[in-house]
């Protein structure tokens, strides 16, 4: 503190050592020389650094810095913002054609650019701020008794310039002194910048009413005193700005309204809070100092003023993001690098089929591990066509088209002709109907692209349904259930196979079932009909004799070999019983001698058809008799018919052994009835014999009886 006390003294003395001096170099000459002499003498001492003028007086306060366009970028406090072109270069990685937000963002981008640009050529041309300069007074204006003295000497210089030989010397002396007189005492007026101003004002507002602009002039006024500086004021003069001026301005901010509200979407915040809080914030772009420039410089300089202005508002508006920001970033260039580069990965995943439930920081993390995301675009995009099917890509691109034709408002063409006329029926008289068009005509060949492989796709898919059809009626043809069902499979989603497999599983029990009843009906009924018809012959033998003629021991063969197939279950030989007994009987109606017989072979036919109906009937399960009656419930029956058919698995029952036992006591029975068939046949012959030879005495040769007188 004491050194800066001592510092400041060592000034103060130095200055009244500096107009002590200027003082005594008026006092040493005659005027007018002495004035002379005092300007020279303060000039010099004003080259060596020695500040004059305060000694004198104060001047007054410097004007605002006008806005370079800083402040804003990570890292740097003094560099400008390049957020609006950095931005634009981060989107041309990602594939804005059908990225909605993506696409939205880039738009609002260029309109953004192309308006900068507009806002350029218009300040060259009108120079608003130029005009309103030019209005200012500059230069030096001596005051007092001075100007009138050095005024005079330079008239007098003038005069002797006319002088031959020496008047050009003494009227270039004289003119000089005059000059050198007339600035001692004055003021200087100076435009030390002049540009365009805009106040405070809510983005809302700018929306809604437009932006309110002025030019601006900032002036510096000095004072001199023996041609030293002893004051120095500013004042800053404005003018309206013209309605174009202030229409561009609007329109660059509405562009950065809309490019942050797009950013919101792929991020997942709310769109109306988000707007609420563009709406209320304040912008205060202050002066934007354009003396001097050229038309490139002046771009360049508006570029970062609305680059910072861009980079405070996104921060307001979407938080958050700082973990996101890298050095040398502005806050709106890092808010679209992040919203798109989210947009990207959400997409990829989409195109691939994978999960999108992402947070910002996974999504990020990924891009960051792909290099970029272009890269992570570019290898998303080669892992897509090498892997998947035309189908599957078709499908992909087809809801991607989709997608960015609903952005702008439209739908999908079905054709070519239809995207066509799509494209033709917009109205470029109109900003939406140009932008849309753009965005078609850029859409054009990646359209063309999806027709064609939706329609190769579609010719693939007719001749791959072709032959699956033609597939499918051969494994039909074939009965091959197993090699179809697996057909029908592969067309399930693989979370559905099981419950399918499990549907076929309880269908194929209920059609065994139902295939083991149609049987046992079937079987049921065909014995039934054996029944009938045994009954019947049974009940005829008893009350009818038979006429065939022929070998009664065949006869009585084919009877016998038929019942006892018949007992063991052969169905046709069961059928057959019933010819086969009226064939016996009339053999033996004509074998036999005498009536007495015929109705004992009856009895016994009639009695062998009782005992196999027995046996069939105990077999079916049904109660039928010589009655023909039938039980309604035959329970053992349906176990019985299923082993017959051999459909289906049934446990092992009693009742089958106690049929076996019964078969084989039925054939020894059989067995018995022919020993006592033979013995009964020769008791027959025999009798027949001695019957024959009684008849021979009684009637010799066939003659009448002969009786003869007992003694």
């Amino acid at each position: 503190a004491r050194a800066g006390v001592e510092q400041g003294n060592s000034i103060i003395t130095t200055g009244i050592k500096a107009v002590e001096a200027v003082v005594n170099a008026i006092r040493s000459l005659p005027f007018p020389l002495n004035i002379a002499a005092g300007a020279v003498t303060a000039g010099v001492i004003a080259s060596l650094g020695v500040a004059i003028g305060g000694a004198f007086g104060g001047g007054g306060n410097a004007p605002a810095p006008a806005n370079d366009g800083t402040g804003t970028v990570f890292g740097d406090a003094e560099a400008k913002s390049e957020s609006i072109a950095r931005a634009i270069d981060h989107l041309r990685e990602v594939d804005t054609l059908t990225m909605r937000y993506s696409a939205a963002m880039l738009a609002s981008l260029r309109s953004i650019e192309a308006n900068i640009g507009g806002l350029t050529n218009l300040i060259i041309r009108t120079n608003g701020a130029e005009d309103l300069a030019d209005r200012v007074q500059t230069g030096f204006k001596p005051t007092g008794v001075t100007a009138i003295f050095g005024g005079a000497m330079q008239k007098v210089g003038a005069v002797l310039d006319k002088i031959p030989v020496i008047g050009g010397i003494l009227g270039g002396v004289v003119g000089a002194i005059g000059k050198l007189i007339g600035s001692l005492f004055g003021t200087k007026t100076s435009v030390v910048g002049q540009g365009i101003y805009g106040g405070a004002q809510s983005l809302g507002g700018i929306m809604s009413g437009g932006f309110q602009g002025q030019y601006y002039t900032d002036i510096q006024k000095k004072k001199k005193f023996l041609g030293i500086t002893t004051s120095t004021r500013y004042s800053t003069q404005y003018s309206e700005a013209s309605a174009e001026l202030e229409r561009q301005f609007s329109l660059i901010f509405t562009g950065f309204y809309d490019a942050i509200s797009a950013a919101a979407g792929p991020l997942g915040l709310s769109l109306d809070e988000v707007q609420a809080r563009l709406d209320s914030f304040v912008i205060n772009i202050g002066k934007i100092d354009l003396k001097g420039l050229t038309g490139a410089q002046i771009q360049e300089k508006l570029a970062a003023v609305f680059g910072a202005a861009a980079d405070n508002l996104a921060r307001y508006a979407i938080a958050g993001l700082d973990q996101f920001q890298k050095v040398g970033e502005g806050y709106f260039e890092t808010l679209i690098r992040v919203a798109s580069s989210v947009e990207a990965v959400t997409s990829a995943m989409t195109m691939l089929g994978r999960s999108t439930n992402l947070t910002i920081a996974a999504s990020m993390n990924l891009v960051e591990l792909f290099g970029s995301v272009g890269d992570m675009v570019s290898a998303t995009d080669e892992y897509f066509g090498l892997y998947f099917t035309g189908t599957e890509q078709t499908a992909a691109r087809t809801a991607q088209m989709t997608q960015a034709l609903a952005g702008l408002g439209l739908a999908m063409p079905d054709s070519i002709a239809g995207f066509r006329a799509l494209v033709e029926a917009q109205d470029l008289s109109t900003e939406a109907g140009r932008a849309a068009y753009v965005a078609l005509i850029q859409l054009a060949p990646a359209f063309a692209d999806l027709v064609g492989a939706a329609q190769d796709a579609a010719s693939a898919a007719a001749i791959a349904d072709e032959r699956t059809s033609l597939e499918r009626r051969l494994l039909e043809l074939q009965g091959d259930t197993a090699a179809l069902r697996a057909l029908d499979l592969a067309q399930l989603d693989a979370s559905n196979r099981a419950l399918q497999q499990q549907i076929w599983a309880l269908e194929d029990q209920r059609q065994a079932a139902e295939a083991a009843a149609s049987a046992a009906e079937k079987l049921r009924s065909a014995w039934t009909t054996i029944t009938v018809a045994l009954i019947a012959e049974i009940e005829r033998i008893r009350g009818v004799m038979g006429t065939k003629a022929g070998s009664y021991a065949e006869a009585l063969a084919a009877f016998n070999n038929a019942s006892m197939l018949a007992r063991g279950g052969d169905q046709e030989a069961a059928k057959a019983l019933s010819g086969l007994s009226q064939a016996l009987l009339s053999q033996a109606a004509e074998t036999v001698r005498s009536s007495e017989d015929l109705a004992r072979l009856q009895g016994l036919t009639a009695a062998s058809l009782e005992q196999t109906l027995a046996i069939i009937t105990q077999a079916a399960g049904s109660s039928t008799t010589t009655d023909a009656t039938e039980s309604p419930e035959p329970n053992w029956w349906e176990q019985f018919a299923t082993n017959q058919m051999g459909t289906a698995t049934i446990p092992a029952n009693d009742d089958q052994s106690a049929l076996l036992d019964e078969l084989r006591a039925l054939r020894q029975e059989v067995a018995d009835l022919r020993g006592e068939q033979r013995i009964a046949s020769a008791a027959i012959a025999s009798g027949t014999a001695k019957t024959a030879r009684i008849l021979e005495r009684v009637t010799p040769d066939g003659d009448a009886l002969s009786t003869r007188t007992a003694a």
